[in-house]
């Protein structure tokens, strides 16, 4: 790609994120905004709620792109949350899957896989992770 190939921070074997490409730091903030859209949208159509809003409202769906959306990678065996924390985000897997054990250890494990949301209580409640 063209970033690949000007030597922007960019490899082939790993993820970027936003912050890591210089050049997106000198685009216009309507064109940032744009990409952003372009990649998170997508992510956040299987939600019935954001779906529905994608259809309706699209300058809501720009400012939750804008405002609440971040990317975060995380390693195998890596807790992006423990058990009793204070829940602050809701996590949506967007390659490969996490994986949630419930309760303080000993419970059922579940795969999350792209397209399901976890800790997605947040959003409407103060909430406490039952799970980890």
């Amino acid at each position: 790609s063209f970033l690949r190939k000007h030597d922007y921070n960019c490899s082939r074997n790993r993820v970027l994120h936003e912050e890591q490409i210089k050049a997106f730091k000198i685009l216009p903030e309507s064109l940032r905004t744009h990409l952003r859209c372009q990649v998170y949208l997508p992510a956040l159509d299987p939600h019935p709620l954001f779906n529905l809003a994608q259809q309706t409202d699209e300058a809501l769906m720009v400012s939750v792109v804008s405002g609440a959306m971040s990317e975060l990678s995380i390693t195998i065996g890596q807790d992006v949350f423990d058990y009793g924390g204070i829940a602050t985000h809701m996590y949506m897997p967007v390659s490969r899957f996490l994986r949630y054990v419930c309760g303080d250890g000993g419970g059922q494990t579940v795969e999350v896989v792209p397209g399901d949301f976890i800790s997605e209580a947040v959003l409407w409640v103060s909430w406490e992770h039952r799970g980890r």
